[in-house]
């Protein structure tokens, strides 16, 4: 709370103060000597009108400060409506999202990556989903009696992706043909599914397909495989190169050999993956990563008999869990948390439309304090009292300018990125291991670390346990 002294009455026995969203304003009452008449409720009242403080009063408090006065503490005498935003927008699905998957376990902890049900049909007019609209919002007034804006819900998501249609308002979202169901992150895409019942090799060539792949065997070093949608693989993806524009479910691993590369633009499921290059948009789940260089837009989630990274160098915005990371011989490991950016334009922006519209008011009051300036030498007893209170009114609105800079500035400063993710490891964090996150790096000394979460917290590496 920074707290602005706004103008005082004749006698300079109160204070007006207020926060820096002009959303409370206080009193701060000077005990009268001897000679002074006690502080009335008209005294309090001028001093509000003179630090343009009309909206919100609470004239019950000053009878009772003029009665009991309280002296040299701020009271809070004024409240204005903060205003209140308006409902988001959301989305009612009616079919199932693809991040509502969940590999099926064996008895003994393995993953089932080659029994699951990996298609969901839709069939020609079924619903999607519903939208509900955003709602505008009330705005509200600060202490001066100016307007505070709204913010406007945020408008859900669009659904419509390829082979959809809306209703009439745009409420209902169908199938236009019947196929099979697609995410790609909020987006609904209905698409044909191309099956390749074979290896991709030099019998099939190279897969560019815009839709969803399913391959019954291998993806054979040196070939590529490119689809808008999901990419189903059977088999093994050798050095090859995968792009997709959904999830990538490979039932029997990645051994890339140093060649293979993927971009994901969903998850990835996999029992392994070892020397390759992966960049996907969604989360990563698989029982081991070995020398693979890994950038992931969410979390890394280790399930099966090994759960554990050696080696390469990890790179993340979210979670990454393990049983061990590293080994006994101290494999180079790097581990990277990336950063989230945060963005708070639209507070900004609304604070200098605020300031705008208040130096706009400060200019004709700094011109007329001007023109009674040069006339002061002559001026009446009338002409004083109005510079008297022009001055008063200047003066308060230049501190409301200041304080709406001072809260722009902070707003700005921390207008950046955060880092959201972290690392637990279940089991043992091996020497070998480095953990960067920001500019710094986690250091631990003389031995492995155990069961432990590593994650950044109030501008540093923080270690906990588990």
């Amino acid at each position: 709370m920074q707290e602005n002294v706004a103008s005082a009455n004749k006698r300079n026995l109160v204070e007006v103060l207020f926060s820096d969203d002009a959303i409370t304003a206080y009193v701060k009452l000077a005990k009268p000597r001897e000679d002074e008449a006690p502080i009335t409720k008209e005294d309090m009242m001028h001093a509000l009108s003179a630090a343009q403080v009309t909206f919100g009063i609470r004239e019950d408090i000053l009878e009772k400060l003029a009665a009991r006065p309280i002296y040299g503490i701020r009271i809070e005498v004024g409240k204005a409506q903060p205003p209140e935003d308006g409902e988001d927008g959301s989305i009612i699905y009616h079919v199932q999202r693809d991040s509502e998957y969940q590999p099926e376990f064996k008895e003994e902890g393995n993953i089932d990556y080659k029994n699951v049900d990996y298609f969901q049909m839709a069939e020609k007019g079924q619903i999607l989903c519903e939208v509900i609209k955003e709602k505008e919002g009330i705005p509200g007034f600060n202490v001066f009696g100016g307007q505070l804006p709204a913010r406007m819900g945020k408008r859900p998501p669009n659904p419509a992706g390829n082979n959809t249609v809306w209703n009439e308002d745009e409420t209902i979202l169908s199938a236009a043909v019947d196929g099979q169901i697609h995410f790609s992150k909020d987006r609904i895409d209905i698409s044909e599914t191309m099956n390749i019942r074979s290896d991709v090799n030099n019998l099939t060539g190279n897969i560019n397909f815009p839709g969803e792949v399913v391959i019954d065997g291998d993806v054979s070093d040196g070939f590529s495989v490119v689809c808008g949608g999901g990419l189903i693989v059977k088999g093994v993806v050798e050095g090859a190169k995968i792009e997709a524009g959904g999830d990538i479910h490979i039932a029997k691993g990645i051994n890339g050999g140093g060649r293979a590369k993927l971009a994901v633009g969903g998850d990835l499921y996999s029992p392994y993956i070892e020397g390759s290059s992966i960049k996907t948009s969604g989360n990563i789940f698989a029982d081991y990563i070995v020398s693979s260089d890994v950038i992931c837009d969410g979390n890394i989630e280790l399930k099966g008999k090994r759960e554990l990274i050696i080696g390469g160098n990890i790179r993340l915005r979210g979670e990454l869990t393990a049983k061990d990371i590293g080994n006994e011989r101290e494999h180079p490991t790097r581990i990277e948390i990336l950063s989230t950016a945060v963005d708070n334009n639209e507070t900004i922006r609304g604070l200098e439309a605020e300031k705008q519209k208040k130096q706009e008011s400060l200019g004709p009051l700094q011109d007329a304090e001007e023109k009674y300036r040069a006339v002061l030498n002559s001026a009446s007893e009338a002409q004083l009292e109005a510079y008297e209170k022009i001055k008063e009114q200047t003066k308060a609105l230049t501190e409301q300018i200041g304080a709406l800079e001072s809260t722009i500035k902070k707003e700005k400063a921390s207008d950046g990125f955060a880092y959201l993710g972290g690392v637990t490891c279940k089991r043992k964090l091996y020497q070998g291991v480095d953990i960067h996150i920001a500019d710094q790096k986690f250091r631990f000394s003389f031995d492995n670390i155990e069961h432990c979460r590593i994650y950044w917290n109030e501008g540093e590496i923080v270690q906990s346990t588990l």
